[in-house]
Parts: structure tokens; sequence; C-alpha cells
């Protein structure tokens, strides 16, 4: 009996310096937050999760940034960081009751999601680990998905989103649910500064390149594999190049002439070219080479889109 009385006295006191240090950590990572842009207010933290964990509770924080023309502000009732004692090397941060983001500018759009989980480590080069349930983002035309797990580290990303849909709906066959994986790596890390185009910058003075070896997407009938890698022109703007597989490009094709996304003329062109890549395939996956540059996407030596310019400074 006196065993167990010791070891509960030392667990609640072991669980108040831990909330303790948190609580006193709180000031400076809001003033930290706010040197780097950010305006953080909520009510008084207290400590909570007693006896199972170490946990922070902020009740109604709001997080607003200025990104050029663009306002970030995130509302979330509650927040909880944790620390458990089965992971004592890393933070668990979960929004609980209602969360929304809002990109606002000239064009707002609202983010919200069910449930969401952040593990950020304490210490070395462990990637953060993310995971959003039930991600709704906008409002009349609205995109959902079901998950989205994402790691990340300095210098790198690998990511999947389940359960992707559109509303309104998309013509057959793409009405369905779309899944999609991959990872992402930057050389050098994308720099901090105080807006994304001073970042992009220099970033691309810095010679930065991004490469993605592994890419994954099941889309209704079209299915993709590839890797592409690409760098910014001196305007900011993407220049990418890399190779797909793809088994069911020529039923895309189909739907985006249908919906008027290409014109007759270079629709009835590039069915001309996938059907002799497909002859050429002898029914495996079609080899696609793409490119963007200059704005513009080029797909099998096809110049299939204009991209829009990327104003990185622009809502």
């Amino acid at each position: 009996m006196a065993s167990f009385v010791l070891a509960a006295a030392t667990h609640t006191a072991l669980w108040w310096t831990v909330t303790g240090q948190m609580m006193t950590g709180w000031p400076g990572f809001v003033a930290q937050a706010e040197h780097q842009g950010w305006t953080i207010s909520s009510e008084a933290p207290y400590r909570a999760g007693w006896p199972l964990a170490a946990t922070l509770r902020i009740p109604h924080l709001i997080a607003t940034r200025q990104l050029g023309e663009t306002r970030f502000v995130g509302t979330l009732d509650r927040v909880d960081v944790t620390i458990h004692p089965t992971d004592a090397h890393a933070l668990l941060i979960v929004p609980e009751g209602n969360s929304t983001v809002q990109l606002g500018g000239a064009t707002s759009i609202s983010l919200r999601a069910t449930s969401a989980a952040l593990r950020a480590p304490l210490e070395g080069q462990q990637a953060m680990l993310l995971t959003v349930r039930d991600l709704v983002a906008g409002e009349a035309a609205r995109i959902r998905l079901q998950r989205i797990d994402l790691q990340v580290l300095p210098d790198a990303a690998a990511g999947a989103a389940t359960g992707v849909a559109v509303s309104p709906a998309l013509p057959p066959p793409f009405d369905g649910l779309a899944n999609l994986a991959g990872r992402v790596i930057l050389t050098p890390p994308f720099p901090p500064a105080p807006t994304p185009g001073a970042s992009a910058r220099m970033w691309q003075q810095a010679a930065g390149r991004a490469a993605i070896p592994e890419l994954h997407l099941d889309w209704g009938p079209l299915q993709v594999e590839g890797s592409l890698s690409g760098q910014l022109d001196p305007r900011l703007q993407p220049e990418v190049e890399g190779r797909l597989r793809a088994q069911g490009a020529m039923e895309v094709l189909d739907a985006a002439s249908r919906a008027g996304a290409i014109q007759p003329g270079p629709a009835s062109a590039a069915r001309a070219v996938l059907g002799l890549l497909s002859m050429a395939s002898r029914g495996a996956p079609v080899v696609l080479p793409v490119t963007l540059r200059d704005n513009t996407l080029t797909i099998a030596q096809f110049a299939l889109a204009r991209v829009p310019l990327l104003n990185w400074d622009a809502p």
C-alpha cells in the first residue's frame, strides 16, 4: 500500500512539474510566433490530462497572419498540447470542438475538419506527423478529403490523401472518390521570409530544386504512377519535367473534351498521339513525358494547356 501511495505521489508531482513547465513556456511561444508575424490570442491556458498525460489546454485560440494580400485566420474552440508518458519525446497537438481556417483576400476559402492531430518531436531530426480527418475546403464548390496523412522534415515531405471528392460532382467517370499519395524533397529547404514571394525568390536564387520521386493517383478509370522534378524560373514560375505511367488516359481526354476544357481540334490531335502510344505499349500503362515550361503544360510533346501565372503574394 505504501509503495502504491509513493508511486501515485511521484506521478502526480511529475505531472505537476511538466504541466508547469508547459504553462511557463506558453508566453515564450506566443512571443516567438508574434516575432514571426503572427497574432495569437486565447483565454488563459490551464493544466489538464491527469493522470494519463500532461496536457496544457488552451481555450478559444485565434491565430492570424497577413501574408501579402492574403489574411490567414485560424479559430479553434480548444487546443490540447500533450506529452504522453509512452511518447515523452514529442508533443501531441490536438484541436477540439469547432475548428476553422479562413484564407481571406479577394477570394476567401474556408477549411473545416472533424479531427486533426499533429505530433511534433521535441528533439532530433524526426518527422512531424499530421493526420486530418474529414477535411472540407470551400462552401458552394467544395473539396472533401476523408483523410490526410503527412510526414514533414525540414527538407522533405511525404503524404497521402484518401477519399477525395469534389462537389458539385464532376461528370462520369470521375464522379467517384480519388486517392493520391506522393513524396516531395526540397533541396535546399524553403527559407523563412516575411512573405511567400520573398521566400520563393530566395529559394530560386539558391538554385533550389524540388523532386517528387514517387507519385500515385487512383481516380475512376485513371491510374497514374511516376516521378517529377522541378525548379522556379527567374519569374518564379514553376518548371517541371518527368515521366508518368498512366492507365485510362484516353478516358480523361474524352471527359475533358466533353466538359469543354479542351477544344475539338487539340482533342483530336491528343487522341491520335495517345492512340500511337497505346499501340506501342501493347496494353501496358502508357508512358507520358511531362513538361511544364513558360506556363505551358506539355504531355507526350503535345501542348495540352496553359497554366495561369503563379502570383506568390496574391490571394
